[in-house]
């Protein structure tokens, strides 16, 4: 628009509302003209129109003039030029038609039946057009027109709000609004809208699937109804809470009731939601019934494992423990922290390792490795005897991921096992000795007789050496027979009410001169104890044979500790070497009769020494490590600890 270009307006009827004389009058009144120079008549029209050139011009809404006929734009402002791309000077003189704003050319019929009523007077208004911009893209506008004169003659004024963002929102809107519905309506899961007093006010289908009810039966009545009593309080407490602080509530497990009279376990969520003034709260509510009973079969699992004597574990795919229960602390000391990450060959002396490793490799291929017995290495060294059962685990793809390892520990079961299996013996022994050893020692004393007859005579000195030794080998023999006879003698000798630490003490000095020998040191630490019935012949036997063993085991310099002390009801004799330890594949044959690992033992000592605790009715066990050997006889402090 030029700026001498001159726009007069006059006063425009609408549909509403007619001029009337009166009003006229009124405002002739407060807009008299009277007593003004022509000067001041041109400074005021051009004031007017230079205000009407501003407002139109820099209006934030699009706004048009074109020919009220024709169609043809007469001016536009700056907000068409920045909606639709186009120059002032590219679209005056055209019609939208002409410069291609039209984007459904064949609405323009209506738009024009429209235009005839502003032709008439009237305004109209709030016209949805969809038209292009200079790309090619929509723009959504809503368009109002008017008639106004310019130089005595009438053009259609045209302000035009453009609503495309709008008009994308509210589309966006909708679609949101028919994917919710979508989902509400065919979603697994309860979705519920209540108001603020709890009462249903809608419910989608899943209700009714779900819980049986119709919706006659749920529409406006509590959703507390249908929980179950013992979760009732709860419920409504976070209802409460939702209420009074807006905050949505997510994690809530409880049962409900259905209309069959079943139960089943639900988990909800709970948030506010403010519609129109009005307060309601959306309220979303997913089974979980399977849940929970995977839930309970797991808890139950774990308290059977926890609960259980036998140690249980799992190994991933490279023999790394994984879990550790309660039963596997106690049996090899390891804290669940101390153990979880660690290999599994932490729990095997180095000697068996290479076991363990053959029945993982077993696992790994989905075989079953089951009740393999083996040696067992715990946190402090000591070992244990342990039955022990691989099974593999699969992953989802069918293949081993995994093993669970279930660990019995039998030390105790198998030292009693041997220690039946060790008195067999003795009695099979003791009933061999008694019908054969005076069949073989008469012979053997007439034999010694005659050779001690011959070599008093004058023999070469090579004779007489081999003489020697005859008898000597035949004094062994009959050492042997008498050992024999010791064992198979299920007679107690003479017992009485003593101590023990005085039998200790009196055959202290003769294991000490033995120990100085080989520079080695014996060390007693007898505490106060209380009098036993005991045979002290068969306990200075049982002492001397575990102390010679314990000697015999150190090299120079080594010490053995005997020890006694009080432990609850019991009285313990303690004795302990500080050797290399007992072999772990020599452990279950401890006390076999017969079974030595010295060159010239007769494998009877520690058989001696069970038969001596048998008589008592005390119990020989012993530990055993890197560290050395630890032997335990545990005596009852009652008249009954001597067996007859």
């Amino acid at each position: 628009m030029e700026s001498n270009s001159s726009y007069n307006t006059e006063i425009r009827k609408d549909n509403t509302k007619q001029t009337t004389e009166t009003e006229v009058n009124r405002l002739a009144k407060y807009n008299t003209l009277e007593g003004l120079t022509v000067n001041e008549l041109q400074y005021q029209y051009n004031e007017a129109e230079e205000k009407f050139f501003k407002s139109f011009y820099y209006n934030p809404a699009i706004m048009t003039i074109s020919d009220l006929e024709t169609s043809r734009y007469i001016d536009v402002n700056k907000k068409y030029e920045e909606v639709f791309g186009f120059k002032r000077e590219e679209v005056i003189g055209k019609t939208p038609l002409e410069i291609g704003t039209w984007k459904y050319p064949q609405n323009r019929p209506d738009l024009i039946k429209q235009l005839e009523k502003v032709k008439q007077g009237f305004r109209v208004e709030n016209i949805d057009v969809d038209s292009l911009n200079c790309k090619g893209e929509t723009v959504h506008t809503l368009s109002s027109f008017d008639s106004i004169t310019i130089n005595k003659k009438k053009y259609l004024l045209g302000t035009v709000l453009d609503i495309t963002k709008e008009r994308k929102l509210e589309l966006e809107l909708k679609r949101k609004q028919e994917l919710f519905n979508q989902f509400f309506h065919n979603s697994l899961d309860i979705y519920c809208v209540l108001d603020y007093e709890g009462f249903i006010v809608e419910a989608n289908p899943a209700y009714h699937n779900l819980l049986g009810y119709s919706e006659n039966e749920y529409l406006n009545t509590p959703l507390q109804v249908i929980v179950y009593p013992e979760n009732k309080k709860a419920f409504t407490k976070a209802l409460e809470y939702l209420r009074r602080t807006e905050i949505p509530i997510c994690g809530i497990e409880n049962r409900v009731i259905c209309k069959d009279g079943t139960c089943k376990w639900f988990e909800w969520m709970m948030v506010p939601d403010t519609d129109y003034k009005r307060q309601f709260i959306v309220v979303v509510g997913r089974e979980i019934s399977e849940r929970k009973e995977i839930e309970a079969v797991q808890k139950l699992l774990v308290s059977i494992i926890e609960t259980t004597h036998d140690a249980v574990l799992s190994l991933d795919d490279n023999g790394i423990i994984l879990s550790w229960n309660k039963a596997a602390e106690d049996i090899y000391g390891y804290l669940k922290e101390e153990i979880i990450g660690k290999s599994l060959s932490i729990l095997a002396p180095s000697e068996v390792v290479g076991e363990y490793e053959q029945a993982f490799r077993k696992i790994l291929k989905g075989e079953h490795v089951d009740n393999m017995e083996g040696i067992g290495r715990k946190k402090d060294g000591q070992l244990i005897l342990a039955l022990i059962t691989f099974s593999p685990i699969y992953g989802e793809d069918g293949k081993v991921s995994k093993a669970s390892v279930i660990i019995k520990d039998i030390t105790e079961n198998k030292v009693q096992e041997n220690e039946i299996l060790k008195l067999d013996r003795l009695n099979i022994i003791g009933e061999l000795s008694a019908s054969i050893a005076h069949e073989i020692r008469n012979p053997l004393t007439t034999v010694k007789g005659f050779l001690q007859l011959y070599i008093v005579k004058k023999l070469s000195q090579e004779d007489k050496s081999n003489f020697t030794l005859m008898i000597d080998e035949l004094d062994r023999a009959n050492s042997i027979i008498t050992e024999f006879l010791k064992i198979g003698n299920n007679k107690l000798g003479e017992i009485e009410k003593q101590n023990l630490n005085e039998i200790i003490n009196k055959i202290a000095p003769l294991l000490m001169a033995k120990a100085l020998v080989k520079n080695q040191l014996i060390i007693t630490e007898l505490n106060t104890i209380p009098d036993l019935f005991l045979n002290a012949k068969e306990i200075k036997q049982l002492i001397i044979n575990l102390v010679n063993n314990g000697l015999e085991a150190m090299s120079d310099n080594g010490i053995v500790t005997i020890k006694t002390f009080q432990e609850g009801k019991n009285t313990v004799l303690l004795i302990k070497d500080q050797g290399q330890g007992i072999p772990p594949n020599q452990i279950n044959r401890i006390g076999e009769s017969f079974f030595t690992t010295k060159k010239e033992g007769t494998g009877l000592g520690l058989a001696t020494c069970y038969r001596v605790c048998n008589h008592h009715n005390a119990k020989l066990s012993f530990e055993t490590g890197k560290e050395g050997t630890t032997f335990f006889v545990v005596f009852t402090n009652t008249p009954g600890n001597i067996r007859a």
